[in-house]
């Protein structure tokens, strides 16, 4: 990253002392909105599509003879295709052509599946309304270097370079069941998988149209591309529950914390006992499309 910011500095120099054209230098703010559509394949055809085996008990009711068995639920997250992406940056025009940025955003998307199903509780098979969310989000800060190549009136068109460091990428995944039936009737149960990520590294090059409303304010559409050179783990893992001895259930879980910390995700399984388990790598690489709103100063 110390190498990019370098290379863009010393560009920035050579193209002002090299500018024949002496244009004002001046600073724009430009918050923006808009839409980010990362790759995330193993979380969107791993994580998310991942069985949940279970082992429960029931009590017979005419014999109390204890009756332990296993199942497999099955409640896949759509995949996520994009999130909700907002932030604001500030630009220093070098001269007609030429300008700096930098900035902040941040981004999330979330993901959820309901289905009712029957699961044994506290020694009773129960009718079950079985909500399964996940949300990824992250914030960022970038740097970049902004070309204007064409200029038709009060239409131009740019091309952009810039650098983007993710640095609070979260996860989190609830389970919760809604017991319906049985001694346990209106009983709530919550799982809660956590974990984080940071110093992930994306490159973007991208176009922008941008048409002056007025001297000092403008609309810009910005397309571009983020381009990531590794994959990465989510760390920091953590599990929280309510399930309680009596409640005589338990689980294999999509995803887990692995012995280092790292979350990995149920990559196979044919039931309780015979689960597999596989590291869960993200890509950010994606397309995104932002609207933005241009003050000059």
């Amino acid at each position: 990253m110390r190498l990019f910011i370098f290379c863009l500095l010393l560009s920035a120099t050579q193209i002002a002392m090299a500018a024949t054209e002496k244009a004002e230098k001046k600073w724009a703010i430009t918050p923006m909105i808009g839409l980010f559509s990362p790759k995330l394949q193993l979380l969107n055809d791993g994580e998310f599509k991942a069985l949940m085996p279970g082992q429960g008990r029931v009590i017979l009711p005419d014999s109390g003879v204890n009756l332990d068995f296993e199942f497999i639920v099955d409640n896949p997250l759509p995949a996520i295709r994009y999130g909700s992406d907002a932030g604001a940056e500030i630009s220093y025009q070098l001269n007609s052509q030429h300008a700096f940025f930098f900035g902040m955003s941040s981004w999330e998307a979330t993901s959820t599946g309901v289905i009712v199903t029957e699961l044994p509780f506290q020694g009773a098979l129960s009718k079950t309304l079985y909500e399964r969310s996940g949300k990824i989000s992250y914030a960022q800060f970038f740097l970049g270097w902004r070309w204007k190549f064409l200029q038709r009136g009060k239409l131009s068109l740019h091309s952009l370079l810039s650098l983007h460091e993710l640095y609070d990428i979260d996860y989190k995944e609830d389970l919760v069941f809604a017991f319906q039936e049985g001694p346990a009737s209106s009983f709530k149960r919550i799982i809660v998988t956590q974990s984080q990520a940071t110093g992930v590294q994306l490159l973007r090059i991208g176009i922008a149209t941008q048409y002056h409303l007025f001297e000092r304010f403008s609309l810009a559409l910005d397309m571009g591309y983020f381009a990531s050179y590794r994959k990465f783990l989510l760390g920091n893992a953590s599990l929280q529950t309510d399930l309680q001895d009596q409640d005589n259930l338990s689980f294999r879980l999509p995803s887990r914390q692995d012995a280092s910390g790292r979350l990995e995700y149920l990559a196979r399984t044919t039931g309780f006992n015979d689960t597999q388990y596989q590291s869960l790598r993200l890509d950010f690489s994606g397309w995104n499309l932002m609207l933005k709103a241009r003050f000059d100063f």
